[in-house]
């Protein structure tokens, strides 16, 4: 298990979800503009009985990152047991009184998801009535898996997370929940507004200016004087790509320009062009050019 990463007060007997702070061995949180990202884990034992209150602050969603979990879950109208595999995934409404018996190790990502979140992007994919998720008890999310697999290395150091992969991931997690869990979403309307020639030529030369992963797109937004989902939805209809999809584009292009004209190093290239670190900017120039930034570089 990873080390503890965050702050506890010595007061304090349990978290904010019920979790005993003398039983956990992992303990990380990374806040962000959307949602707040956790990992909870123990590395066996039984906690015993875990209890919250409810408080209205929105939706938990937990998925499991290991297998054989179990809980049991009791109030005064049901009582359920219920096993975790790894890519497990439940979602509660935190308004609601919680009390589950935990039994074996368990490794856990928590996404803490405001309604007004849920609510900000189920408008923005045309699902304007929807301000909550459907309650699940266990069920498989190879997607969400897959997003929360890419936060793991900031959890483990907050204070090196790139601001705007953070904003682009949580963003893509909220977007997926409310597509997946809080109804589907209806097919956009053609005919979709482009941006202007200004708002374009502005957004893209903030975007340019801070290929280093400093600006989000939310600064963007707010320049462009529009909602972030509405600016996202122009964007993408005036240059037939995503902002994020446009940024990483360019990001690869600066990449490979120094690759050619520099004798920087990889490492500094990779956090020169707003890359993570130098296994992400060789994951994505791969993905693009079809060799590693390395070979590329050797080449006549």
């Amino acid at each position: 298990m990873v080390a503890n990463n965050m702050n506890r007060d010595s007061t304090l007997s349990s978290d904010a979800f019920g979790c005993k702070l003398d039983k956990l061995t992992v303990n990380q949180e990374l806040p962000s503009h959307h949602m707040s990202i956790l990992r909870k884990g123990s590395d066996g034992g039984d906690l015993g009985r875990v209890e919250m209150k409810g408080k209205d602050r929105g939706m938990l969603v937990g998925l499991s990152l290991s297998n054989g979990h179990s809980r049991r879950t009791a109030n005064e109208n049901y009582a359920n047991s219920h096993r975790f595999d790894s890519g497990s995934v439940y979602i509660r409404d935190q308004s609601e009184d919680y009390g589950a018996e935990i039994s074996g190790a368990f490794d856990f990502i928590l996404f803490d998801v405001p309604y007004s979140t849920i609510a900000q992007f189920a408008r923005d994919a045309g699902l304007p009535s929807v301000r909550t998720l459907t309650p699940v008890a266990v069920t498989k999310d190879p997607i969400l898996a897959n997003l929360a697999s890419a936060v793991i290395p900031s959890l483990k150091n907050p204070a090196a997370a790139n601001p705007f992969f953070l904003e682009q991931i949580t963003a893509a997690v909220a977007t997926h929940l409310v597509q997946s869990y809080g109804g589907q979403p209806v097919a956009s309307s053609s005919g979709q507004r482009k941006l202007s020639h200004s708002h374009e030529q502005l957004a893209k030369e903030m975007l340019m200016a801070n290929l280093d992963g400093k600006l989000t797109i939310s600064d963007v937004a707010v320049a462009c004087d529009m909602s972030r989902g509405h600016f996202i939805r122009m964007f993408r209809e005036t240059t037939g790509s995503t902002p994020h999809r446009w940024l990483v584009e360019a990001r690869v292009k600066r990449a490979s320009d120094m690759l050619r004209n520099s004798n920087a190093s990889l490492a500094e290239i990779a956090e020169l062009c707003g890359f993570s670190d130098q296994s992400h900017f060789t994951r994505v120039f791969l993905a693009n050019f079809g060799v590693p930034p390395g070979v590329w570089r050797r080449r006549p």
